[in-house]
């Protein structure tokens, strides 16, 4: 699953090309999505059975701590 939080068109590009060709999940959040947001949705995601992996695209918006968003995959990665 690739995770997206934009209100712009800019990473639908090569992006969609990938998820065609590998049937990768597509989430994309607008850019107001709150931290505690992101949050929830990275656990529903490590929790889903569905989902072998997580890719966010950098940079997020400036209000979400992407350390934060990485150290939730890094989590996910040393349970599995």
């Amino acid at each position: 699953v690739t995770v997206f939080i934009s209100d712009s068109a800019d990473y639908d590009g090569g992006e969609l090309v990938m998820h065609d060709v590998y049937g990768a999940g597509r989430i994309k959040l607008p850019a107001g999505t709150t931290q505690a947001e992101m949050d929830a949705l990275l656990d529903r995601l490590a929790a889903d059975d569905r989902v072998d992996g997580m890719l966010v695209q950098l940079p997020v918006p400036k209000h979400i701590d992407s350390k934060a968003v990485i150290d939730a995959m890094r989590a996910e990665i040393a349970q599995a």
